[in-house]
């Protein structure tokens, strides 16, 4: 039941090596969480799963197959056919990923436009419906993205990510600007539409606390490799490596004691 594996991931910036010989796998229906501090290489991780990386940076090696198929080698146009419909992506700052001068309503019914086939009309109304599914109004759809909250910015993204229901979704630091009450509703929202609509998800976060009530496995990242893998609560709860036991202390000093829900 393996949707996605990365085996030996290498990902170059010029000569750098950003992410060097990452290698995960991911069942349906199941989250990974991929943790690790600032520049440890999670977002570089993230964007060559789309195949989104910047000009500057390349896969040197590795595969990335999402069910039988390889992205970091597929042609672009059978990419267009998975971005959108069978993978989606939340990015970690919606107000850069949102188009300013497109209304919210338009954004979310986007998807259906260039994959479902829908008419403008059938598309808007799907958009509502979506709006209203991730705790927007519906008569907010008219809104611009400046016109609303950060908690509500990063719903339309969740609305518009989970339109076509993906077989995978990344989560990338999905709730690092927003404050504890928003951060928990979208926490709670991103588990009940995966258990409703049974995708993969990978969530990207350096918050141990977070990661242990989300993921059911997790990879940590330090300097562009994995130091430690496996279930949320082996490494959480009994980790082998130093930084793994380096990050929980931070983490441990900030909130307290981290407990796994799985």
């Amino acid at each position: 039941m393996t949707l996605l594996a990365v085996e030996n991931l290498t990902v170059r910036f010029g000569t750098t090596r950003a992410v060097e010989r990452v290698s995960f796998a991911l069942d349906r229906g199941r989250t990974l969480g991929l943790v690790g501090e600032s520049g440890s290489g999670k977002s570089t991780v993230a964007a060559a799963l789309l195949r989104l990386l910047p000009p500057a940076a390349r896969v040197d090696s590795g595969r990335i197959l999402f069910d039988g198929v390889d992205i970091a080698a597929a042609p672009e146009r059978e990419l267009e056919s998975l971005r959108g419909r069978r993978i989606a992506m939340i990015f970690q700052e919606p107000t850069a990923a949102l188009d300013p001068v497109m209304t919210i309503g338009e954004q979310v019914a986007e998807p259906f436009l260039l994959h479902g086939g829908h008419s403008r009309a059938n598309a808007l109304a799907e958009a509502h419906g979506l709006l209203e599914r991730v705790g927007i109004p519906a008569h907010r759809a008219d809104s611009y993205p400046f016109q609303l909250s950060g908690g509500q910015r990063q719903r339309t993204m969740i609305a518009a990510a989970i339109a076509l229901q993906p077989d995978l979704l990344i989560a990338d630091e999905p709730t690092t600007a927003l404050d504890v009450t928003v951060q928990k509703g979208i926490l709670d929202l991103l588990l009940d539409l995966q258990q409703e609509i049974g995708m993969a998800m990978v969530f990207i976060s350096h918050d141990l606390a977070v990661v242990s009530t989300m993921a059911d496995d997790v990879a940590v990242m330090r300097r562009g490799v994995i130091v430690e893998s496996g279930a949320v609560g082996d490494v959480l709860g009994r980790p082998n490596h130093p930084y793994t036991q380096a990050l929980l202390d931070a983490a441990r000093t900030r909130v307290g004691p981290i407990e796994s829900a799985s």
